[in-house]
C-alpha cells in the first residue's frame, strides 16, 4: 500500500510540473520573440538570400554603436551599392536616429531601420547576405542558411569568467556555443580574447570559422578626425569648454542579477559628486552601462552628468582627458 501511494504521488508530482510548464509556455506564446520565431520557421525556405544586403544588431537591439556600425560607415564608403538593415528595438528607436543624425546619415536612402521582432526583422534575418553583430544574436531563432555569411565582432576584452569557466557555465554556454559554431568570421580585440573564447567555450576541433585577431574596427575612430560640425558638437555638448573626466563604470556580475540597482546607483552618484567636489575646473561625465540606462535616466540627481545617447562610447574616448 505505501509503495503504491508513493507511485501515486511521483505521478501526481509529474502531472503538477507538467501542467506547470504547459502554462507557462503558453503565457509566452504570444510574446513578440515568441510570435517572430514562428514566422521565421514558417518561412525558412521560402525567399532567396538577397546578394550586397547587410543585416546588423548591436547589444539585442538595444545599441547603434560599437564595431557593426563601423563597418555599416566602412561599407557606404567602400560598396556604395549595398544595403543595409538596422535592427532596433522600440524603446530605443529614437536614441538610433539621434547617432545616425550625428554621421549625417539619416536620409541615406541605402539604411533602413527596423523593429525588432517584427516581420519585417524577421524576412530580413532570412535574406540578408551578411548578418552583423556584436552579441549571441537573437536568441533562439537565427539558423544560417547556406548563401549567409555570419560575423559576430563580440564587444570587448573578457576580465571575467565566461563559457565552461563560470559556474553553471555548462547549461549557460549552450546558445553562445550554437552561435558561435554557426560564425563564419569571429572579430577578436586581441589574441588574449581569442585564447578565452577558444578554451572556455571549447572551439578548439570544432569551431569550422576564421578568428580574426586585428583589432577592433570601432578603435579607427581614435586615428581619424571628425568633421568640423561633429567636433563643435562635442566641445560645447560634451566639453562645456573645458577638459573632461568621463565616468563609465563596467559591468561585473550577469544580466541576472542587475535588477535591483539602487546600491550601484548610490555608489555612482557619490562617486560623481565626489569627482565635481574635488575637479571644479573640468567638466565631469557619466556613461553607465546599459543595464543601468532606465534606471539611471528616470533620477534627475544624474541629469547633469549624463551624456548625449548620439556619442558613441569610443568617440568620446577619443574626447576625453581623464577616464
Amino acid at each position: 500500500m505505501i509503495n503504491k501511494l508513493k507511485e501515486m504521488y511521483k505521478l501526481y508530482a509529474y502531472q503538477q510540473a507538467d501542467a506547470k510548464w504547459a502554462h507557462e509556455r503558453q503565457a509566452t506564446a504570444a510574446t513578440p520573440a515568441e510570435i517572430a520565431k514562428r514566422y521565421y520557421d514558417a518561412h525558412y525556405s521560402d525567399w532567396q538570400v538577397r546578394p550586397n544586403t547587410f543585416l546588423y544588431e548591436m547589444q539585442d537591439g538595444n545599441e547603434l554603436d560599437d564595431a557593426p556600425f563601423v563597418l555599416l560607415r566602412t561599407l557606404l564608403k567602400t560598396n556604395p551599392k549595398a544595403t543595409h538593415t538596422i535592427i532596433i528595438n522600440k524603446d530605443s528607436l529614437k536614441k538610433a536616429y539621434k547617432v545616425l543624425a550625428f554621421w549625417e546619415l539619416t536620409a541615406d536612402p541605402r539604411i533602413k531601420v527596423v523593429d525588432r521582432f517584427t516581420e519585417a526583422h524577421m524576412r530580413t534575418l532570412l535574406t540578408a547576405e551578411t548578418v552583423i553583430t556584436n552579441a549571441m544574436i537573437f536568441s533562439d531563432i537565427f539558423v544560417k542558411r547556406g548563401r549567409q555569411r555570419f560575423v559576430n565582432t563580440w564587444h570587448g576584452t573578457p576580465w571575467k569568467k565566461m563559457g565552461y569557466a563560470m559556474p553553471g557555465g555548462v547549461m549557460g554556454s549552450w546558445n553562445v556555443i550554437r552561435t558561435l559554431m554557426m560564425t563564419d568570421l569571429l572579430v577578436m580585440p586581441n589574441t588574449y580574447t581569442a585564447k578565452i573564447f577558444n578554451r572556455d567555450y571549447r572551439l578548439a576541433g570544432l569551431y569550422q570559422g576564421k578568428i580574426s585577431t586585428f583589432g577592433y574596427p570601432r578603435n579607427d575612430v581614435f586615428f581619424e578626425k571628425l568633421s568640423e560640425r561633429q567636433l563643435t558638437t562635442l566641445e560645447n555638448a560634451y566639453r562645456n569648454g573645458q577638459p573632461t573626466i568621463l565616468y563609465a563604470p563596467t559591468w561585473a556580475g550577469d544580466a541576472s542579477s542587475a535588477g535591483d540597482a539602487t546600491a550601484e546607483l548610490t555608489k555612482y552618484l557619490h562617486t560623481l559628486v565626489t569627482l565635481a567636489q574635488h575637479f571644479p575646473t573640468y567638466t565631469i561625465r557619466f556613461k553607465p552601462h546599459s543595464y543601468f540606462t532606465e534606471a539611471i535616466n528616470a533620477d534627475a540627481r544624474f541629469a547633469p552628468f549624463l551624456v548625449d545617447d548620439a556619442w558613441g562610447t569610443n568617440v568620446l574616448l577619443a574626447h576625453t582627458d581623464i577616464l
